[in-house]
This record gives structure tokens, sequence and C-alpha cells, in this order.
């Protein structure tokens, strides 16, 4: 009871932060952050992207716009850390981060398309008709993919029905329709794909227990 009392008992501010402006801190770190950011080295790159997603706040122009400087860095573990900091910073349906993910879905290394569908899941209003025709058409140019990549082609349409199971819903015919032609898709791979993403729609589709 005491412990309770003096919790409700009003303390007086603190002398060391009452003050502060957080924006002019924010924008001080962001500052030397971008040092790490804009560096020649790749694995500094990398870590400044990674500070960039964790320091700053979210729809922070600063942030984003220094991670899609870097979405197509030479190096891999670069491109996915400014994949990363979009996911963390941006907002919803922000155009050129729209751009820059659905690139990323595109992109010769697995590790930069996982991580690209992951991003979806934040930075996409989910059943965003715009972005599921592109994911579709994405699908459909796997042969070209592959011409242009030097990857099988199977690996985008994966990667595609992936992130279709991410932003699509039930009210999406045209993410349906693609996932559905994919469940017979000669490589297993991509049947697998897209029987796991029709689940991720359906489940959220699902009444929920309360």
């Amino acid at each position: 009871e005491d412990a309770l009392l003096e919790s409700q008992v009003e303390r007086p501010p603190n002398p060391y932060i009452a003050d502060v402006d957080w924006d002019d801190v924010e924008e001080q770190v962001a500052e030397r952050i971008l040092e790490a950011v804009n560096h020649e080295d790749p694995d500094i790159r990398k870590v400044g992207l990674a500070a960039l997603a964790k320091a700053l706040s979210v729809g922070s122009p600063v942030g984003v716009s220094a991670a899609l400087s870097w979405v197509g860095d030479e190096a891999r573990e670069c491109r996915v850390a400014a994949i990363h900091a979009l996911k963390a910073l941006s907002p919803v349906g922000h155009y050129d981060t729209l751009l820059a993910i659905l690139d990323g879905i595109q992109d010769p290394e697995r590790e930069v398309r996982e991580a690209a569908i992951a991003a979806m899941e934040t930075v996409v209003e989910r059943g965003d008709e715009e972005v599921v025709a592109s994911l579709v058409a994405i699908k459909e140019n796997s042969k070209g993919w592959s011409r242009a990549s030097g990857r099988p082609d199977w690996e985008v349409r994966e990667a595609a029905c992936l992130a279709l199971g991410t932003v699509g819903t039930v009210d999406n015919d045209d993410a349906l329709g693609a996932l559905n032609k994919s469940l017979l898709d000669e490589k297993v791979q991509v049947q697998r794909a897209a029987t796991y993403a029709c689940g991720l729609i359906a489940e959220r589709a699902a009444p929920k227990d309360f």
C-alpha cells in the first residue's frame, strides 16, 4: 500500500531532460549515422543502415531517403539492410518505398527477396490493388527475369507468391487467381509457396474467437 501511494505522488520533472529538444537530438543522431551510411566500406554502410532503423522514428524523411539511396547497393548485405530500414521507418503506402520493395522482390539474391517480402507486412496496405497487380506481373514475367538475372525462373515466381500471400485479401480476385494458377506450377517450390500464401489469406479472413 505504501508503495502504491508513493507511486501516485507527483514527482518533480527531471532537470536533466525537461528542456531537451528531442527533434534536435534526433537530427544530430541522424547526422552521425549518415556518416556511416554513406561510407565507402559496405560493412560500415550496413551497420549505419541498421542503426538508422533503430534510432530514427517512423516516417523520418531523412531515414527513409537514406534507406532508399542504398536499396540498389552493389553489396547484397547493404541492400538487405536498406530494405530492413525501410520496413522500420517508412510510412504505409509511401510510393518510392513501394517501388523499392517491388524491385527487391525481383532481386537475384534470395536474402534480398526475403527481406522485401517481410517488409511488405508493414509498408504495404493490405489489399493494395496496384501492388497486387505488380506482383502478378512479376510472376508472369519470370522467364524475362531469369534471362536478365541469370537465376532460375521459378525463384521469382516463388517470391511473388509469398508476397501475394502477405498483401493479398479474399477480395483480391487477381491475387487469388494468380495463386490458384501457381498451385499447378511445374516447380514444387512454387506450388508450396502458393499453398502457403493461400493459407495466410484464408487465416486472416477467418473469424476470430473472442
